[in-house]
């Protein structure tokens, strides 16, 4: 019998029926046609370069695009996670159509704002959201007629502080109290952290408005001096039309409330 295997395919010599057991041609120990196939078959599953084809059921290696069965969502085995269930629970931690939303925060109370200085709160996403309006609300005490700009900022990745303009909504009129004013977007961002901007540019009477109490600066706290907390919103004053790149900032806790609203 023939040992080529691995080093290529063993072609064994099938017997015909008129061969006798002691045949020179073909001996009785190349005369099982049946173990001859089937070792052949075999060896051609398997492969002949010494480096198996299938995979070994210990600690497998796969190659090419291996299928499995899909686990229905909010599996919790050690079931294997297909491409399909991992987009499919992806969806989970998506933002539901129509509402609105805004950063981690300790409270929200009023605050008067300052005319002429912009607002920066902190916002992240874990994945790609599109938003349709842009919002902040009027506080109990507001008063006479105003206009608000409002936008969204990238963030510095390096100093973890709101960059360049992103968006520039522009100015929504803002008229009478406890009252939601939006403006109307189409704005798609991806995962990661930007800054939602207010600026006071017409001065009403009394610029109460709805305000953030110790909003979280992208799951870190910003300390510039050391265990002493410097709040992880930031303002700059003297900003009047239309947003720009951030210039001087100023660590605050209290920053007037702006969210945005899931399309």
């Amino acid at each position: 019998m023939t040992t080529a295997f691995p080093g290529a395919i063993d072609n064994f010599t099938n017997p015909v029926a008129a061969d006798p057991l002691d045949s020179v041609t073909v001996p009785h120990a190349t005369q099982h046609a049946n173990v001859n196939d089937a070792v052949e078959a075999i060896e051609t599953a398997i492969g002949t370069t010494g480096a198996p084809v299938l995979a070994k059921l210990a600690s497998p290696t796969f190659t090419g695009t291996p299928a499995a069965p899909t686990a229905a969502v909010g599996t919790n085995t050690t079931q294997i996670a297909t491409t399909a269930f991992v987009q499919t629970s992806k969806a989970l931690f998506g933002l539901t159509s129509g509402l609105y939303y805004g950063p981690l925060r300790g409270s929200s109370t009023t605050l008067t704002v300052v005319f002429q200085t912009t607002y920066y709160i902190p916002i992240s996403f874990n994945q790609t959201q599109t938003f349709d309006r842009i919002a902040i609300n009027t506080g109990s005490s507001y008063s006479g007629t105003g206009a608000v700009r409002l936008g969204i900022y990238n963030n510095d990745s390096t100093t973890a502080k709101p960059s360049t303009v992103l968006l520039d909504a522009g100015t929504v009129a803002t008229t009478a109290a406890n009252t939601v004013y939006e403006i109307t977007i189409s704005q798609s961002l991806t995962a990661g952290a930007y800054w939602l901007a207010f600026c006071v540019q017409t001065a009403p009477t009394t610029a109460n408005f709805v305000n953030f109490n110790n909003p979280t600066s992208l799951d870190f706290t910003v300390s510039t001096t050391g265990v002493s907390l410097n709040h992880g919103a930031w303002k700059q004053t003297g900003v009047s039309g239309a947003f720009a790149t951030a210039g001087t900032l100023v660590s605050d806790s209290n920053v007037a409330g702006v969210t945005l609203r899931a399309s």
